[in-house]
């Protein structure tokens, strides 16, 4: 229960200076959790460290795939939410909308 609280106590802190420091050499090591651990004040033991490498090279491999996606300019963020509501129940008429 103690390594789950931490990780989630430290968690941002934690895993925002994994990959702060996994961005130089494009992986995760065992001594950069080692490092982190101690700018975060975290401790974890050997097995908990070999059990979090997996998910952490996972994290930084799908971090480095949304960058490398490309956005044209043209697909500027959506201002607003317009809901498609046509063919789905409402509470009063208990009957699909045609549209």
């Amino acid at each position: 229960m103690q390594f789950m609280t931490a990780v989630s106590a430290g968690g941002t802190f934690f895993g925002n200076t994994i990959r702060i420091m996994a961005q130089v050499e494009n992986k995760v090591t065992r001594e950069m959790v080692v490092e982190a651990e101690k700018v975060t004040g975290i401790r974890f033991t050997k097995s908990q460290r070999d059990m979090m490498l997996p998910t952490l090279q996972n994290y930084l491999q799908n971090i480095q795939y949304i960058r490398e996606i490309s956005i044209p300019p043209e697909d500027a963020p959506r201002l607003y939410f317009l809901a498609d509501t046509r063919g789905i129940w409402t509470l009063t008429s208990k009957k699909v909308l045609e549209g």
